[in-house]
């Protein structure tokens, strides 16, 4: 008796730790162009509230959400938004590039007046 209520006590602990992991991902945000980092890029998975916030370095780090795979969206204002499908928790480093979106305005030209005739 004692030896099946120690195999089934050791079944649960080991079914919890595999049910219940984790997964984290951390990498650096990119422009595609000038390979420079990209501060303060949303991140998040879709589907979830799982997110982050790149640092003025372009570093994130998104912790603890439970299953895999997932997808990872990564956004900021002047570029095109980037998805990603993470499958498996060796993907958990990632440097993300995004594209810079370029809007090209019309000339403005300027000429001067006078004022006094």
């Amino acid at each position: 008796m004692d030896k099946i209520l120690n195999l089934l006590f050791h079944f649960v602990i080991i079914s919890n730790a595999v049910i219940g992991q984790n997964f984290t991902v951390e990498g650096i945000i990119t422009d595609s162009k000038s390979m420079e980092p990209v501060p303060f890029a949303n991140i998040y998975i879709d589907g979830t509230t799982f997110s982050a916030i790149s640092n003025e370095s372009g570093n994130f780090k998104l912790l603890n959400f439970p299953k895999l795979p997932y997808k990872v969206i990564v956004s900021r204002l002047g570029y095109y938004k980037s998805e990603i499908e993470i499958n498996s928790n060796s993907d958990k480093w990632r440097v993300i590039e995004l594209e810079p979106k370029l809007h090209e305005l019309d000339e403005i030209v300027v000429k001067p007046t006078n004022i006094n005739g």
